[in-house]
């Protein structure tokens, strides 16, 4: 019998100010891991589940960031 997997959920805010779901299986998460706070891509399939939409990660990445030009 294999191993129980789990599966890892994290909520995103987007450019319009909606949180919204994002559920990460194992194959996922290990190919593109989260790697803290920051702006990630992620590309995946919308799902509706009990009224609530949610998307299931093909893959993520985090974003670079542009320096702060009053740090400088």
């Amino acid at each position: 019998m294999k191993a129980l997997e789990e599966i890892n959920i994290f909520i995103f805010d987007t450019l319009t100010r909606v949180l919204f779901d994002t559920v990460h299986f194992p194959q996922s998460l290990a190919n593109y891991p989260l790697r803290g706070a920051g702006i990630y891509l992620i590309e995946g399939k919308v799902v509706l589940e009990y009224d609530c939409p949610s998307i299931e990660v093909i893959r993520c990445a985090k974003m670079p960031l542009k320096p702060d030009p009053r740090s400088e």
